[in-house]
């Protein structure tokens, strides 16, 4: 006849295991359920950044200017340093972070590349704002508004020419460019330039229409250079439509924004795109190396 026995040591140690993997299985639940209510980073849509900003003022008086161009900003001042700004900057958008490779460091007895990072706070259809985390943490947050213009005229493009050159206390672009009714983009770089020598570009129609519309916010009456005689020989433009033709000279006016903000992107424009090197074509400029007519 078969005895069974009891062996409490037994049972004992069978609950102890037990509770031991229900405890373990609790834990693990509550530390998946704890992930899952993280909230998730925000993934902000590089699209709705592409446009002009201006920032209010801060606490310094000073107001920034952030004008993004597909993948580069271009004419961007939020990385200072010692020599002025970065005017064309590569940058990326990861999740809601902005990250804008500058080659200034903020120490000033350094130049190098440096990442800047702001956390995008907000974006929409009128408003941008900007945190710096990286490096100064104590920066301002800086809230942009973005710049509406309006279209003040309808000018077709036949030809643009535009020259910039020699100034006083600067080191501006010293170049040649044009630009025909077919959307080529011809360019001459003569000295601080990314492209030197002869080069060209066929404009895609998204870029030729934002030449157009930019040009379109100007004012027909504000076509006028400032004539600070220090930048006298400074800036060259002439602008063929189908029935005018505007031709100005002198420096930045500082008066008309919508003009000295086409100059600025008329000016670094090949900054920022890759130009094909020609060496076995010829093309007339209207404005030589010194901004005299050819």
């Amino acid at each position: 006849m078969a005895i069974c026995r009891y062996n409490s040591n037994m049972y004992n140690s069978f609950n102890k295991i037990s509770f031991l993997l229900l405890f373990v299985s609790i834990t693990l639940i509550i530390l998946i359920s704890g992930c899952n209510n993280k909230p998730k980073p925000i993934m902000i849509n590089p699209d709705l950044l592409k446009y002009d900003w201006e920032a209010e003022k801060d606490r310094n008086n000073i107001i920034n200017s952030l004008n993004i161009e597909d993948d580069s900003l271009l004419y961007q001042t939020l990385t200072f340093a010692s020599g002025g700004y970065d005017l064309i900057a590569p940058y990326k958008i990861y999740y809601d972070t902005l990250f804008i490779t500058s080659d200034r460091n903020l120490d000033h007895h350094k130049i190098g590349l440096t990442t800047f990072k702001y956390k995008i706070i907000k974006v929409d259809s009128l408003k941008l704002i900007l945190k710096e985390i990286f490096p100064n943490s104590e920066r301002d947050t800086v809230v942009f508004n973005k710049q509406i213009r309006i279209k003040k005229n309808d000018l077709k493009i036949e030809r643009i020419d535009f020259f910039s050159g020699f100034s006083l206390g600067i080191r501006p672009p010293i170049q040649s460019l044009s630009i025909g009714a077919d959307s080529v983009m011809y360019h001459y770089g003569y000295c601080n330039t990314k492209h030197n020598g002869l080069s060209k570009h066929k404009l895609s129609p998204v870029e030729f229409a934002r030449i157009q519309n930019r040009l379109n916010y100007i004012d027909r009456n504000n076509f006028v250079l400032g004539t600070d005689i220090r930048y006298e020989s400074h800036l060259r433009l002439y602008i063929k439509t189908s029935n005018d033709s505007i031709e100005t000279r002198g420096s930045f006016s500082y008066i008309y924004d919508e003009l000295d903000s086409f100059i600025i992107y008329l000016t670094y424009k090949e900054r920022y795109m890759n130009l094909i090197p020609i060496n076995d074509e010829e093309f007339s400029f209207r404005y030589d190396r010194f901004g005299g007519l050819n």
